[in-house]
């Protein structure tokens, strides 16, 4: 899968749909990494947001079977996942955790700026939309936001987010 170009089908964050021409550089079980040939500029994708595959000259591709051998396992493409707020003043919900007290009060400052609603040091729970996780972030926190379905991202990730729209 690595340096293959194909054309995908991608919801985004706020359920929007993108046909894509990538390139996979670097592949991981729940997301991976892509050189974007219409945007040139790299992207992060998740798997479970995918839901088509094309080879370059737009024949179909089995979806399920391209996200498999890419990540070594089967993800689904889950609408669900996608997180999306509704109603006056909605905002998505992040926590960070596993990073010193002045980076975190500095990435803090940046999501309350770009209209996120950051949490402090809750429990993580369903009501989280993302935990942004640094170097030093516990193992626990992070069985806990899988098992509550909270996306987990870098704090690269959520740059890239906050200046494109798309994670």
């Amino acid at each position: 899968m690595l340096n293959q170009t194909v054309i995908i089908e991608y919801i985004d964050a706020d359920g929007k749909k993108f046909l894509r021409l990538v390139e996979a550089l670097q592949l991981d079980s729940d997301r991976f990494e892509a050189w974007c040939h219409i945007c040139k500029a790299p992207r992060t994708l998740r798997y479970e947001r995918l839901s088509a595959v094309f080879d370059k000259d737009g024949n179909p591709l089995d979806r399920d079977a391209w996200v498999a051998s890419a990540a070594g396992i089967s993800v689904p493409f889950v609408p669900g996942a996608i997180r999306q707020r509704t109603g006056a003043g909605a905002r998505l919900i992040l926590r960070f955790s596993g990073f010193e007290s002045a980076e975190r009060l500095y990435l803090k400052a940046v999501a309350e700026q770009h209209d996120f609603r950051v949490i402090g040091d809750a429990d993580i729970d369903a009501d989280i939309d993302y935990l942004v996780a640094g170097p030093y972030v516990q193992l626990t926190e992070k069985e806990a936001a899988k098992n509550n379905a909270v996306s987990i991202i870098s704090k690269d990730e959520l740059f890239s987010f906050i200046e494109t729209g798309v994670l």
